[in-house]
């Protein structure tokens, strides 16, 4: 959907791709400047009796790296056409954070004329088939999902979903070699436990804290699938 001349157009965009400006057939057109850049590599050639050997990674040189409409557009169009073909969901939104990773702008690198900084403030992707959204914020790489359920759209009312904005990590080394992170699983079992029987204002302590920042159907849902986990974990110790 794009303004021309006052009004609302829809286009058929043959290239699935999409930015803010200039309009659809500017950047088609743009793409013949292009035709050069391909996934597979230059082959040598002969200037008199010096053959050059292309640098590797040569079939790229030439694709723009700025961050104005153009070169994203450039840029998402190229990764759109040949990244591997995804098989599944889990595939297609990985390759989605892919191509969006190439044209994120982050803070400080584009610098309005107002002075306010322009940059990327999150990724998101849909897939249609399972009625899925997932969403980055800028502050956390991690994906969070949101599913549009049958419940969902029977309720009827407005639902807010927090996305976290502080960075999270996952550690394997951790998981499998530290002592200190096994007893923290076992305190959040326990706590889990807890929770079955006992209000979050009737706990007092560190764990009073650690509810506040959580969802006790959550935690409940969940209680076996990191009892689980925690025996998995045992058993790999020894």
């Amino acid at each position: 959907i794009e303004p021309s001349g006052g009004e609302l157009k829809f286009k058929e965009n043959p290239v699935g791709v999409m930015t803010n400006t200039p309009n659809l057939e500017w950047h088609t057109q743009n793409l013949r400047n292009y035709l050069h850049v391909q996934p597979k590599q230059f082959k040598p050639r002969d200037y008199g009796e010096f053959t050059p050997m292309p640098f590797i990674q040569s079939g790229t040189s030439g694709l723009p790296g700025g961050f104005t409409a153009v070169d994203r557009f450039v840029r998402a169009a190229f990764f759109k056409e040949y990244i591997n073909k995804a098989r599944n969901e889990e595939e297609g939104i990985t390759n989605i954070w892919q191509i969006l990773n190439t044209v994120r702008i982050p803070k400080g690198v584009v610098i309005k004329e107002s002075e306010n900084e322009d940059y990327t403030e999150y990724l998101a992707g849909i897939c249609l088939e399972s009625r899925s959204f997932y969403f980055t914020p800028y502050e956390n790489n991690q994906i969070s999902k949101v599913k549009l359920t049958d419940e969902l759209i029977e309720d009827g009312n407005v639902v807010v979903f927090e996305a976290p904005r502080k960075q999270l990590y996952y550690s394997l080394e951790g998981i499998i070699a530290h002592n200190d992170l096994i007893t923290t699983i076992k305190e959040v079992v326990e706590l889990l436990d807890d929770i079955k029987t006992t209000k979050k204002g009737q706990i007092e302590g560190e764990n009073k804290e650690i509810l506040e920042n959580f969802d006790d159907e959550f935690l409940k849902e969940n209680m076996s699938n990191i009892k689980e986990l925690l025996e998995a974990i045992e058993k790999n110790k020894q």
